[in-house]
C-alpha cells in the first residue's frame, strides 16, 4: 500500500481475521476489531451506519445507545473504585475549521457533573484546542489537566480521517488504543495513550475528511487500476483534504450523537 494511502479506521487497516460482526438494526451494524497476538488488550469498535443526517430518529437513539454501552464498559472496565470515578472529556481538533471541530461541538453537549466532595465521582469536560493556535503541544495542555483534576481516565474525541469515501459520515469508531491528535487532518502531535497520560483512555471519533490522492486511489482502484502511482496524476504532487459538502450537518448530527452517547454512558 503507498504511504499516502492512510487512515485513522481499524476497519480499513486490519484483515478479516479477529473480526465480530454484529447487526444491531436494519442499517446499522457493529464490528469489534480485536487486537493481535502482541496486543490483547487493544480492541476497536465500529460503527456502519447511514450517513449520519440520515438517520431515522428511532435509529439515532439505537445507535447512540450502542455507542453509550460500548463506551461505559470500555471506560468501567479500566478503572476502580467504579462509584467515585473521575471522567475527563477532551475535545479534540480545531474548532475553527468545520471538518476538525467534532471534538469541541461534542464538548457543548457533555452534561457536566461536579463533585459533591472529594471522593465523589464527577464528570469533567475540556476542549484543549490545537498547538497551531495556542503554541502548546495538546499532550503537555491534557498532562496539566489529568494532574490538577486528579482524573481516573480520559474519553477523547476527534475527528477521523478515512481511506474510503464511503465511509465519511457513516462510520463512528471507538477504541482503548490511545489517539493521536491532528492525524486525521494530516497533523503529527504527539500521542495520548496510556503510557504518556497516566491514565487510561478511550477515544471515539467520525471520519470526517479524505485526502485528494486516497480519494483518487481509491476510485481508481474500483475500476482495477491498482497499479498506477497516484502522486504522478497531481500536479506538483499536490495533495490536499477533502470533506464531504455537507460537512456542517456532519459535525452538527455527529456532535449531538457522540455528546448524547457520552452522557448516557457516564452521567
Amino acid at each position: 500500500m503507498k504511504n499516502y494511502i492512510f487512515s485513522d479506521l481499524a476497519c480499513e487497516n486490519v484483515g478479516e481475521k479477529r473480526v465480530k460482526s454484529k447487526q444491531i438494526s436494519n442499517r446499522i451494524q457493529k464490528i469489534t476489531f480485536c487486537g493481535d497476538a502482541r496486543t490483547d488488550s487493544i480492541s476497536c469498535m465500529t460503527f456502519y451506519t447511514p450517513k449520519l443526517w440520515c438517520l431515522s430518529n428511532e435509529e439515532f437513539f439505537i445507535l447512540s445507545r450502542a455507542i453509550a454501552e460500548e463506551l461505559r464498559e470500555a471506560v468501567y472496565k479500566a478503572i476502580k473504585p467504579q462509584n467515585a470515578a473521575r471522567i475527563l472529556v477532551v475535545g479534540l481538533g480545531n474548532p475553527r475549521i468545520s471538518s476538525d471541530s467534532l471534538g469541541a461541538r461534542v464538548i457543548d453537549g457533555v452534561y457536566i457533573k461536579r463533585p459533591m466532595s472529594e471522593n465523589a465521582s464527577c464528570i469533567m469536560a475540556v476542549a484543549p484546542d490545537v498547538s497551531g493556535n495556542t503554541g502548546i503541544e495538546t499532550l503537555d495542555t491534557l498532562k496539566v489537566y489529568v494532574a490538577s483534576s486528579k482524573a481516573d481516565a480520559v474519553v477523547a474525541v476527534d475527528a477521523l480521517r478515512a481511506r474510503s469515501y464511503q465511509r465519511l459520515a457513516a462510520t463512528v469508531q471507538l477504541s482503548n488504543g490511545g489517539i493521536k491528535p491532528g492525524s486525521g487532518v494530516g497533523g503529527y502531535s504527539a500521542e495520548l495513550s496510556y503510557e504518556t497520560l497516566g491514565v487510561p483512555i478511550v477515544s471515539i471519533g467520525i471520519p470526517t475528511v479524505i485526502s485528494s490522492a486516497t480519494l483518487l486511489y481509491d476510485v481508481l482502484s474500483r475500476f482495477g487500476d491498482l497499479e498506477v502511482d497516484v502522486t504522478e496524476l497531481l500536479e506538483n504532487n499536490a495533495n490536499f483534504l477533502v470533506t464531504p459538502k455537507e460537512i456542517d450537518l456532519l459535525i452538527r448530527s455527529g456532535g449531538m450523537l457522540l455528546s448524547d452517547a457520552i452522557n448516557a454512558a457516564l452521567s
